[in-house]
């Protein structure tokens, strides 16, 4: 039994940074309006501004989308880093 909570334990670490590694990325999603010039390093953005503010609101929520994708993932694999810890716990109460 000490045998088979260790692996878990082990398993509970692994998905746990896992899921650590998705929360990060979920947090370094980049509001990107398509403004920018290929090669150029500028940016063209529209002289008007209800277009300059629907090319915000776009970008705005595919980031929004984008990260709320990754905070999904994260939280799959948190919720398995918990079961795999609790069972990791019962496991070592039983050895």
């Amino acid at each position: 039994m000490k045998f088979a909570s260790i692996v878990f334990a082990f398993g509970a670490f692994v998905t746990g940074l896992i899921a650590a590694r998705y929360w990060y990325r979920s947090t370094q999603v980049v509001i990107d309006p398509g403004w920018s010039l290929p090669g150029m390093g500028g940016y063209i953005e529209p002289v008007d501004p209800e277009l300059r503010q629907l090319d915000m609101n776009v970008a705005t929520d595919k980031a929004f989308q984008s990260a709320s994708e990754l905070n999904k993932i994260a939280s799959y694999w948190t919720a398995a880093s918990v079961a795999l810890s609790g069972v990791s716990s019962v496991l070592g109460a039983f050895g």
